[in-house]
């Protein structure tokens, strides 16, 4: 049946197509990473609003481009990579049926704690209907390009300021929710978007007591789980922070606004709990530092030095305040970290085993089946790094790797070299938003193979990259880019 957001997604398209402007997709996309809420649900089908927008937004671009009588290149270099990855996958989606029996993996289906629950590896139709989701990503990549170059569609920070209103919104009503009306509060929410059966239990239990700080509930979103949100909201950091320094042209308002957010996100992020939520903390400030640093400054080497001087104390500030806070609740925090998330990490506590195995378990099979793995779609891991080297090998992974090493070579070289101010800037806050995620997300879920955000990030820079090309040089010695 069509959820109650469902609705709401289909009154809002309904709107927007009698304005006949399509490129609205692009920023509702950006503004609503909801992979959690269902557009739809038809018994074990699940459809999600990502899902929808992607298809809308596929259908246009073709659309688009048969009334289109200007001559377009969409395979690029880039998509010509991707390409082969996609077809190592189809190759080695056919792996089961050489090793039927040999080998022994857990099913793609099987839930992360059975995952000790292992099976004889065979050849089932799960193998090709996993092709889809890589598929549907690429052709979603293809499509956004198509978009945002033939469009005056303009996806800038402002639609991330409208993900972090979102995502800290609906954190903020699960954390007070609880408080003031306990479960009841989030089985209305959980009811309204109808979320899948078990994230009921779920909220309560990773919400509250699990990792929690001195009881305080944790930053459950719309987007998904503590880990995720807090991933979400460092990636928005990223780019937060690069805004605060490679924008020249917004306002003091607009920057205190950026300041204020920017420390909100890193308490929430704290709140969390979740410990990919805090090294992505630490990544995202890293990233956002070493891409500043790299950046051509007017203020030259002394301003750098000075921006690195103030971030290093303000890191040291902030560290001081979450131990002066933690002192008076009575909150050991040094030992909440060790206990709580160091052993997490090293495979001792929490969900720490289960993760361990499942990558040591993905490596095994790698290195009996190094080539092309075992098969797409065969085996579960809890990461992704873990997971293109069980199901696609080496060939498939190095690609999937080339292809994103590509992306941020390229521009890397346009941030370097392009003397466009405007163009700098928007290279440099996509370029961190995406080294945040990419690095991000070899670590969690395979799932993240088919989160909108890195597919669209991917293509938003690369038609950065290919605007920075096209740019003449007497062009931009007077300042015209239009």
């Amino acid at each position: 049946m069509i959820t109650p957001i469902g609705i709401l997604i289909l009154a809002y398209i309904y709107l927007k197509e009698k304005s006949k402007s399509h490129d609205y997709l692009l920023p509702f996309f950006i503004s609503l990473p909801l992979n959690d809420i269902y557009f739809a649900n038809f018994g074990n089908l699940q459809i999600r609003a990502f899902h929808i927008f992607g298809i809308l937004m596929t259908y246009y671009a073709l659309i688009n481009k048969f009334q289109s009588t200007t001559r377009e290149i969409l395979v690029s270099r880039n998509t010509c990579v991707l390409l082969f990855f996609l077809f190592s996958l189809v190759l080695s989606s056919f792996m089961p049926l050489l090793l039927e029996s040999e080998v022994h993996v857990t099913s793609i289906n099987t839930h992360f704690l059975d995952y000790n629950n292992t099976e004889p590896l065979h050849f089932t139709s799960n193998n090709l209907v996993q092709l889809l989701y890589p598929l549907m990503m690429f052709i979603f990549f293809i499509a956004t390009k198509h978009t945002l170059r033939s469009t005056n569609t303009n996806i800038s920070i402002k639609h991330i300021h409208a993900t972090c209103a979102i995502i800290l919104t609906s954190t903020f009503y699960f954390i007070l929710s609880y408080i003031f009306a306990g479960e009841a509060g989030i089985s209305f929410l959980v009811k309204i978007f109808q979320w899948h059966r078990d994230l009921y239990s779920e909220i309560i239990g990773l919400a509250v007591g699990y990792n929690s700080l001195a009881d305080i509930p944790r930053s459950y979103s719309l987007v998904g789980e503590p880990g995720f949100t807090t991933l979400y909201l460092s990636v928005i950091l990223c780019g937060f922070l690069l805004t605060i320094k490679l924008s020249n042209s917004t306002t003091t308002l607009e920057r205190r606004a950026t300041r204020v957010a920017s420390l909100i996100i890193i308490a929430t992020v704290i709140l969390g709990g979740s410990t990919s939520g805090y090294i992505s903390l630490v990544f995202s400030a890293a990233v956002s530092m070493l891409i500043y640093q790299l950046t051509p400054s007017p203020g030259g080497t002394l301003g750098k030095i000075r921006t690195l001087l103030a971030f290093i104390t303000a890191s040291i500030v902030l560290l001081a305040i979450v131990i002066a806070i933690a002192q008076i609740l009575d909150f050991n925090i040094v030992e909440y970290f060790l206990l709580e998330h160091l052993t997490k990490v090293t495979g001792e506590t929490g969900s720490g085993p289960t993760r361990l195995l499942t990558i040591l378990r993905s490596f095994e099979l790698f290195m009996a089946h190094p080539i092309l793995g075992v098969g797409w779609g065969s085996h579960r891991s809890t990461s992704l790094i873990a997971y293109l080297l069980s199901n696609c090998g080496l060939v498939g992974t190095t690609l999937f790797i080339v292809f994103n090493y590509l992306i941020i070579l390229d521009s890397a070289r346009n941030l370097l070299t392009t003397e466009d101010p405007k163009t700098r800037k928007e290279v440099g806050i996509w370029l961190g938003m995406f080294i945040t995620l990419f690095f991000m997300m070899l670590m969690k879920s395979p799932s993240f193979l088919t989160f909108g955000w890195y597919w669209f990030f991917a293509a938003k820079l690369e038609v950065l990259n290919e605007h920075g090309e096209q740019i003449p040089p007497e062009e931009l010695k007077t300042g015209d880019t239009s």
